[in-house]
């Protein structure tokens, strides 16, 4: 009867809080994957990785479960219940807090970045340099001196010198023509008007920065959240969007320097969308690209506020 008694299993409940923990930690991941709130946390790209990290929760909820029910014959060990509060804890701040969206917050900490990105040195055919000419290889022969008509040659006997051609006076009269009036050479059009989207952000604001005299004075238009950098002038602030590459948290801002003429600065975070004119900038002894807005129309913050390169 003793020897049923030691052998008896006894049921660890270590084992049964583990399985609790991971299926709810399981059940956040889902959420975020069926409400599509994932991007607010990771880059799109990621998400295969998450359904894959989901997957292995609920195998390891599924063996802790089992471990549970087969008991054990040996020493439990204590129930850690600091542990299990605290990660219960989290997970339910997760299920009952919305994502945090970042803005201005964000930017302030990684700063902003408003010219040339470019750090490859430019291309030969953009610099400009005159070669002088090189002979042939081997000596070169020079040329015999041009010989020259005397002014006079005195007469020799038996000699007659040699007759000097006449040529005739060369007209210097212009006559009564009227002068040319100056032709008026009508500037060339800035281009198309450039509208920047969440597709081609990236892409545009390498163009810009890296190019601005290929942008000066064309139109533009996008939106994004304002955001004070703390290196402008009062009355200027930016149109931003966030970049993220991996995780929220490490997303770059980027955007375009702006202000409105004759007025404030709207303020910080709201999200516009900006319409106007580059203009040529140089900021930190470099030439860039500001953009004197024209129309600015409060928008609501799209349901995806960052860009995904």
């Amino acid at each position: 009867m003793s020897l049923d008694l030691r052998m008896a299993r006894v049921r660890d409940l270590n084992p049964l809080m583990r399985t609790i923990l991971l299926l709810a930690l399981t059940g956040f991941l889902l959420k975020l994957l069926l409400r599509g709130e994932l991007p607010q946390f990771i880059h799109p790209k990621f998400t295969w990785f998450t359904a894959s990290a989901g997957l292995g929760l609920l195998l390891m909820a599924i063996g802790q479960f089992r471990r549970f029910l087969r008991g054990t014959t040996g020493m439990i060990h204590p129930f850690r219940y600091r542990l299990y509060t605290a990660l219960a804890t989290v997970i339910c701040v997760g299920f009952l807090l919305q994502p945090h969206t970042f803005g201005a917050d964000l930017a302030a900490k990684q700063g902003l970045n408003v010219t040339n990105r470019s750090s490859a040195t430019p291309p030969a055919a953009a610099v400009t340099t005159v070669a002088p000419a090189v002979s042939p290889a081997g000596p070169t022969t020079p040329e015999p001196p041009v010989p020259t008509q005397p002014a006079d040659v005195p007469a020799t006997s038996g000699a007659t010198p040699p007759e000097t051609p006449t040529l005739p006076p060369v007209s210097t009269d212009q006559g009564d023509k009227p002068e040319a009036e100056p032709v008026e050479v009508a500037p060339e059009p800035p281009g198309e008007p450039v509208t920047i989207t969440p597709q081609n952000f990236i892409e545009m604001m390498y163009e810009l920065y890296d190019y601005p005299e290929k942008y000066q004075g064309r139109r533009l238009t996008m939106d994004g959240f304002v955001f004070y950098p703390p290196d402008v002038q009062e009355s200027e602030f930016a149109i931003v969007r966030l970049v993220v590459t991996c995780h929220v948290a490490h997303a770059y801002p980027d955007g375009l320097v702006t202000y409105l003429p004759d007025q404030g600065r709207p303020a910080q975070d709201g999200w516009y969308q900006v319409e106007g004119v580059l203009e040529p900038w140089t900021y930190q002894g470099k030439p860039t690209l500001k953009l004197r807005v024209e129309h600015a129309t409060p928008i609501e913050q799209p349901t995806e506020p960052y860009v995904y390169p």
